[in-house]
């Protein structure tokens, strides 16, 4: 599996940032527009058995941006992060696709990651 970084509800200015980082570090980069958050990641990362399907999102967007890693190693997700950070990128919600999650749409797991983050600072205070 290639290395690959899905954008969603990414800013344009911010995604020219990002792609050039992307190409850079040897990964594909794919801004992924809202009419496709229908589609599976496994569909936008181009997984074998996750067929596009053609209705289109008519929805909002998202709250806040998501980055979804492909085929990465821990120790260069953390370098990229940092590599973003210098550039003064909104890193927004950041998710690895896992075979758990290829088969969800970026709506389902934005859903499930807002969760988690809200279970996690309710356990703060």
């Amino acid at each position: 599996m290639s290395k690959m970084l899905l954008l969603y509800s990414y800013p344009n200015k911010d995604v020219r940032k990002i792609s050039q980082l992307c190409l850079e570090h040897n990964f594909e980069c794919k801004k992924i527009p809202k009419g496709r958050f229908l589609q599976t990641i496994g569909t936008h990362i181009g997984l074998v058995g996750h067929e596009t399907i053609s209705e289109r999102y008519e929805g909002d967007d998202l709250p806040e941006p998501v980055m979804v890693f492909s085929g990465i190693a821990s120790g260069e997700l953390d370098k990229i992060c940092d590599l973003l950070g210098d550039l003064n990128i909104s890193q927004g919600i950041k998710a690895i696709a896992t075979s758990h999650n290829v088969s969800w749409t970026i709506l389902d797991l934005y859903g499930e990651l807002a969760r988690e983050r809200e279970e996690i600072e309710k356990t703060r205070y």
